[in-house]
């Protein structure tokens, strides 16, 4: 569903925009003075027919960007605008609650509450990383909770003064999830790794044609013995050799399921 330059005021000095020409509607009003901005960087990047939430350090970016704008044009009422459809408006949304929950410190059923007289045609509901037909919704309400439950444990929280977020060093996170350095994230500090299923190749890691990379059983042992990681559950059933992991001395246990 698109909405054509559709403004929606967040709090004080914020709102949330979407559209192609949103600077061209708020021009036409002279009593406040506008600042617009987009962030055509933080972008979420499929596996399938999936599209978000974003990640965390998309949401650090995305609050680092928004202080930047509201410490530089503290005379301006702060616009964030995004594409007009509904996956991206929905992202934006996500961004901006996030904002709200780890610098101003709302709960989420406040931040829900100043997004409620957005149109529901204008927001999607996030699915699972597959093609087939959804099998649950997830919503940014639930989402945001699982960002508000992340903050309570100081998972994640607005910077120390080593520019720490919580238990986010932000480059780190940025090296370990990007596809050609392993595809990795810690999701539960100290509990819970995701990654990339790794296949059978000679070597450390092997390039693909598309421009991705495939890695190695190998190639992950040393980062998991650096995240103290015990276990290795395939869900999967792409071959590889499990043995690699348990001579290492993490157990290696499978729980296929259907992948997309």
């Amino acid at each position: 569903v698109r909405a054509m330059n559709f403004v929606h005021r967040v709090g004080q000095g914020i709102h949330i925009a979407c559209g192609e020409d949103v600077e061209r509607t708020l021009s036409k009003s002279a009593q406040v003075d506008f600042l617009v901005f987009r962030t055509p960087k933080i972008v979420y990047h499929a596996y399938c027919d999936d599209f978000g939430p974003m990640n965390a350090s998309s949401i650090i970016e995305f609050i680092k960007t928004l202080e930047i704008q509201i410490q530089q044009y503290p005379q301006c009422e702060i616009v964030y605008a995004a594409k007009s459809n509904a996956r991206d408006f929905t992202n934006a949304v996500f961004l901006m609650g996030a904002y709200l929950i780890l610098k101003r410190n709302l709960h989420p059923n406040e931040v829900w509450n100043l997004f409620s007289e957005i149109p529901s045609s204008m927001l999607a509901e996030y699915r699972d990383a597959t093609f087939s037909d959804r099998s649950f919704r997830l919503s940014l309400l639930d989402c945001w909770f699982g960002l508000w439950r992340a903050k309570q444990y100081h998972w994640i929280r607005m910077p120390n003064s080593q520019g720490v977020w919580g238990a986010i060093e932000q480059e780190e996170y940025d090296h370990y999830e990007n596809p050609l350095n392993g595809n990795l994230s810690v999701v539960v500090p100290g509990k819970f790794v995701a990654f990339q299923g790794p296949i059978n190749i000679s070597g450390s890691h092997e390039d693909t044609p598309e421009g991705g990379r495939m890695f190695s059983p190998h190639y992950y042992v040393e980062i998991f013995h650096a995240l103290d990681v015990s276990s290795v559950i395939q869900l999967n059933k792409t071959p590889y050799p499990k043995q690699a992991f348990e001579s290492a001395g993490i157990q290696h246990h499978d729980l296929h399921f259907d992948d997309c």
